[in-house]
């Protein structure tokens, strides 16, 4: 089946919830479920809590002051983020954490800013972002696969940015050796301690057209990174 929750233009839909989650989707592992446009502000828990689906459309939504993460992403399936901006959560803008299943992410033209870090996967997951921004977070902006994590977290980021975060850009921990980061054309500049930082056993590989500087502990960090050419 198919839920749609849609704000019409020139309609603020504004979900401000006394506690808890905002809106918890728990969806069969065919169903589509679409948000659009809704304004989901403050709550002790997260913006969205995913727990099943199919697939997830999160579009032109604006998600901010949760004590946990904006989207908290639990099962496997789709997540389709666009046009969203996610601020002021305590823990992550989109937090990828499921156990079992697979997670196919996109994500394009949103803002992660303003969290405690912006965008985060543990679980076994490839994560496609475009024109993207994860700045001015308190602690990383992009972290594929968190340190200790064993999931395969695959994060390809194009047009992105992980800038002016308290500690750093991109950073991977897996310890999955089939994770992979690739970034090109991005900017990963003057955050507090790395640019990016590779932790884990998995593979880094630049295009070689980034704008990585002004990263005091260093602009690159831990170890071999590969490169890949267009075609």
């Amino acid at each position: 089946g198919a839920v749609t929750i849609d704000a019409p233009a020139g309609v603020t839909a504004f979900i401000h919830p006394p506690s808890g989650d905002a809106i918890t989707v728990s969806a069969g592992s065919s169903d589509v479920v679409t948000l659009r446009g809704l304004t989901l502000n403050g709550g002790t828990g997260n913006g969205i809590t995913v727990n099943s689906v199919g697939t997830l459309n999160v579009e032109n939504c604006f998600i901010t002051g949760f004590n946990n993460s904006g989207i908290n992403m639990l099962s496997g399936g789709r997540l389709n983020v666009k046009g969203t901006d996610i601020t002021a959560c305590n823990l992550y803008g989109v937090f990828i954490a499921n156990t079992t299943g697979l997670v196919l992410a996109s994500i394009d033209h949103c803002h992660l800013d303003g969290n405690s870090n912006g965008f985060w996967s543990n679980g076994s997951s490839t994560t496609t972002a475009t024109f993207t921004t994860a700045n001015n977070n308190g602690n990383e902006g992009w972290v594929s696969g968190g340190a200790g994590s064993s999931g395969a977290a695959v994060l390809n980021l194009e047009f992105c940015t992980g800038s002016d975060n308290g500690y750093g850009g991109l950073a991977g921990g897996s310890t999955n050796a089939g994770s992979v980061v690739r970034y090109s054309n991005c900017v990963f500049a003057n955050n507090g301690l790395f640019g990016v930082q590779r932790v884990g056993t998995g593979t880094f590989e630049t295009r070689g057209n980034n704008t990585i500087t002004g990263n005091p502990s260093g602009n690159t960090s831990g170890g071999a990174i590969g490169s890949f050419s267009p075609m």
